[in-house]
């Protein structure tokens, strides 16, 4: 295990993917992204990678992007299923 200080900001950051959950009548938007930070025994040489998560928005159901962003978690469940039924063929 690598205990490395956190305080620092990352070196970089890559943009891996978003994700959507919901809390009662409000989705939580993230962003989940690639954050490399210095090794602390060989900053100029290595780097460690950390998965974190953003909160990126908070959407009420009375908000006018609460639509467009339940249709992106519902297309996101039927690309998942489509894709279970495709890999229980293979």
């Amino acid at each position: 295990m690598i205990i490395f200080n956190e305080i620092e900001p990352p070196v970089k950051e890559k943009h891996v993917c978003w994700n959507v959950r919901k809390d009662s009548d409000i989705y939580i938007l993230e962003e989940i992204v690639e954050s490399y930070y210095k090794h602390p025994d060989a900053p100029d040489l290595a780097l460690i990678v950390k998965y974190d998560k953003k909160r990126i928005a908070d959407i009420k159901r009375s908000s006018i992007y609460y639509a467009p962003v339940h249709l992106f978690v519902s297309a996101s469940k039927n690309i998942d299923i489509v894709i279970d039924k495709i890999r229980s063929k293979i």
